[in-house]
């Protein structure tokens, strides 16, 4: 007859003085069951513990390592930095197009090309030479395309207080070497909002243009100088083709007099 294992633990008994050798063989044959239920551990449970909680650790250092290589890879930044597209070597030399204006509005034209000849002046990388000048090999054209001047608040008597003015340009760099144009950057924007000169603290439309100059020659330089992506113009469906530039308030008045026929 097959004797029926019992899933025992075994406790090495210890007989205490006047304690019977049957008393201290019962204490030191107790179920496993009871052994848990009492709180006692055996050593393949504390390893099989430890081994559950070194997985979690485990898990949770991959996760966070999974996090923190999003953005990189092997320690190196996988953002999209675009490098410098500077100009061909053989173009040391570069002359300014007089700027062409586009728009109805009269004078903006020479004082943005002075701001644009300074504008190189100060930075210094390429040597600026005549428009007609035969040494020349990189030509810079600038367009003024828009120049709009919204009215955006009103006073009571429904006049403009305060106004938004948009200017937008195209820029254009030629290769004269190869007779080819190297790139084409369109509707370049600046916007400056004032209050009208009538409100103390105000400026005057002129004022506001003379703030838009600089602007405009520092984003010709930044273009030529360091490449595509330093300036970045307005997306041509944002800009409604239809509207028209704003009309100049006074028109320039001529000082010449044709001269009459002797008689």
């Amino acid at each position: 007859m097959k004797k029926n294992n019992i899933n025992t633990h075994v406790t090495p008994a210890i007989r205490r003085p006047g304690s019977s050798p049957r008393a201290s063989l019962d204490s030191g044959l107790r179920p496993l069951s009871d052994e848990i239920g009492r709180g006692t551990s055996s050593p393949m449970l504390g390893r099989r513990s430890d081994g559950h909680r070194w997985i979690q650790t485990a898990v949770l250092f991959s996760f966070l390592g999974l996090l923190w290589g999003c953005g990189s890879v092997e320690g190196v930044d996988v953002n999209y930095n675009p490098s410098e597209q500077l100009l061909p070597h053989h173009i040391q030399k570069i002359a300014l197009h007089p700027v062409v204006n586009q728009t109805k509005q009269f004078g903006i034209s020479s004082k943005l090309s002075i701001s644009i000849r300074d504008a190189f002046l100060r930075n210094g990388n390429y040597s600026i030479v005549p428009d007609n000048d035969p040494q020349a090999q990189g030509i810079v054209e600038t367009y003024i395309t828009r120049y709009i001047l919204t009215p955006l608040t009103f006073n009571q008597n429904l006049t403009p207080v305060t106004y938004q003015l948009l200017m937008l340009m195209d820029i254009k760099f030629v290769d004269i070497k190869t007779n080819t144009i190297l790139w084409d950057q369109p509707n370049i924007q600046s916007i400056v909002t004032y209050t009208d000169a009538a409100i103390p603290g105000g400026i005057t439309e002129e004022q506001a243009r003379e703030e838009i100059y600089p602007q405009f020659a520092d984003d010709v330089v930044k273009r030529v100088v360091h490449g595509f992506g330093t300036v970045m113009g307005e997306a041509s469906r944002v800009i409604t083709s239809t509207a028209p530039s704003t009309a100049p308030n006074v028109e320039p008045t001529s000082t010449f007099t044709a001269p009459t026929k002797p008689y």
